[in-house]
């Protein structure tokens, strides 16, 4: 940052079948000091010499399970912003049960969970950092494990 100090603040909301749970809404980190907004609400003030002010957002379903968490919120080009910074940074799947089930991280990897039948954590599947290929044997028998490289840019 290169102009004055930044103001912070978190705003909770109450989740529709828990009235007396404190739901964290957003964070909001105010870049210009100078023009802090009357009221507090997760939306964009007055950008300064820092930039646009820098909110996080937490999104639930009607249980209370955190759904999604967002950065860069309201950073987009409909809102006049050069490009996109707005991010899904981790998003969570449950089961019938409640239990997370998946969570996708923002670059689209996808880890799952799998449960018990007394709801004990069985498993954790992680996405693969590599392709894995079967190579077949003449007798129709799998063969061993090859694993290609990762490209990553």
């Amino acid at each position: 940052m290169t102009g004055a100090a930044a103001f912070h603040h978190q705003l909770y909301g109450h989740g529709p079948y828990l009235p007396r749970s404190r739901l964290l809404e957003c964070s909001i980190v105010w870049m210009n000091v100078a023009v802090l907004p009357s009221s507090i609400t997760c939306t964009l003030g007055t950008p300064g010499t820092d930039g646009p002010d820098r909110i996080t957002r937490n999104l639930y379903d009607n249980a209370a399970q955190l759904l999604k968490f967002q950065k860069a919120y309201l950073i987009t080009t409909a809102k006049g912003f050069p490009a996109n910074l707005q991010q899904d940074y981790v998003t969570y799947a449950y089961t019938p049960k409640g239990k997370q089930e998946y969570v996708t991280d923002a670059n689209g990897n996808k880890a799952q969970f799998t449960w018990d039948g007394f709801d004990r954590l069985r498993k954790w599947n992680f996405p693969s950092p590599t392709t894995v290929r079967r190579k077949r044997r003449t007798a129709g028998r799998f063969g061993g494990i090859s694993r290609a490289a990762r490209s990553d840019p």
